[in-house]
């Protein structure tokens, strides 16, 4: 019996991005910073709206930055003036919304 290559005949998966791995996490961290208009979101406040342990939201934010969806900064404070370690807040880039833009519904609104 001859082998067949089915790999002509498998529908094409569709993929956003060659460098990003898309999951359902990745979709709501993306949605939660898409959202965020004060550019003050941190990791510890997007696991709390994306309801993702840190564990699982800080990944995708270093998987972000390193493709250049997103960027970070630290807060300027002291911490021990407030009592608590420096904040890293992220927000999208210009790039990544232009790339997310291109892979999501156009149905919603990205706020520009």
């Amino acid at each position: 019996m001859e082998a067949f290559d089915l790999s002509e005949h498998r529908p094409p998966t569709p993929t956003p991005s060659p460098k990003i791995r898309w999951t359902i996490p990745t979709t709501w961290v993306i949605d939660a910073l898409v959202e965020d208009t004060s550019d003050q979101l941190y990791g510890a406040r997007i696991s709390q709206i994306t309801n993702l342990d840190p564990g699982t939201v800080q990944p995708i934010l270093a998987r972000l930055e390193r493709i250049g969806w997103a960027e970070s900064s630290f807060e300027q404070v002291d911490p021990r003036a407030v009592g608590r370690p420096r904040r890293r807040y992220y927000r999208l880039t210009q790039r990544g919304r232009g790339e997310i833009k291109k892979v999501r519904s156009p149905a919603i609104s990205w706020g520009d």
